[in-house]
């Protein structure tokens, strides 16, 4: 999921057969397809494990983001087939697939996975808290971005100063992985998203 996070859905040595569904949404504005990539592992960034397959639940109605709701099910019988499906709860939209049981990890391979995972259980904490910190930095710097270029006359001269460097220091930012700096300058280009954020509304209303 979002910043290479690994959303665990059934748990290692789980008794089959066995269902669960968990519901996710979209990440971006008026989204209408996501990829549901099934992967197995105990890593927490998701590019560390396995590959089992994918595929695209498409046609979703056009909504702000974290508006749809789309359920994901894992089914797994008696004889180890899985079978992933992922339904959109307002059309009743469904796309699904199958793996068979060979297509995953071997014992030995399991326990090895489950070893390198308390190995690098920090590092990786570590790398998705980077990884979503970037994606927060991203996403409140387009906000801000966008003020800045379309209503550049409403902007003070001292706000217009601090407000280029901030975008500049935050663009460099992101070229890197300094967490610290992220985070800090994260908040600081949420101060200026929530400044925008409220001249917009009054302007709204008046």
């Amino acid at each position: 999921t979002k910043g290479d996070r690994f959303t665990k859905i059934i748990e290692s040595n789980s008794t089959i057969p066995i269902t669960k569904t968990m519901r996710f949404t979209t990440i971006s504005d008026n989204q209408q397809t996501v990829t549901i990539h099934v992967m197995q592992g105990e890593r927490e960034v998701a590019s560390e494990n396995k590959s089992l397959g994918y595929f695209n639940l498409v046609g979703i109605p056009m909504a702000p983001k974290g508006i749809p709701q789309i359920d994901v099910t894992f089914e797994i019988d008696a004889n180890g087939i899985v079978k992933v499906s992922a339904r959109e709860a307002k059309t009743g939209l469904i796309q699904s697939m199958k793996i068979q049981p060979a297509s995953g990890l071997s014992p030995e391979e399991i326990q090895q996975r489950v070893q390198e995972a308390r190995q690098y259980e920090e590092k990786d904490k570590q790398r998705v808290k980077l990884n979503q910190a970037k994606i927060n930095l991203k996403e409140y710097l387009e906000t801000v971005k966008f003020y800045f270029t379309s209503h550049l006359k409403k902007i003070s001269s001292k706000d217009k100063s601090e407000i280029k460097n901030l975008i500049t220091r935050s663009e460099k930012a992101l070229e890197g992985e300094d967490i610290d700096q992220l985070e800090s300058l994260l908040n600081k280009v949420q101060v200026q998203r929530d400044k925008i954020n409220k001249v917009l509304i009054s302007e709204f209303e008046k």
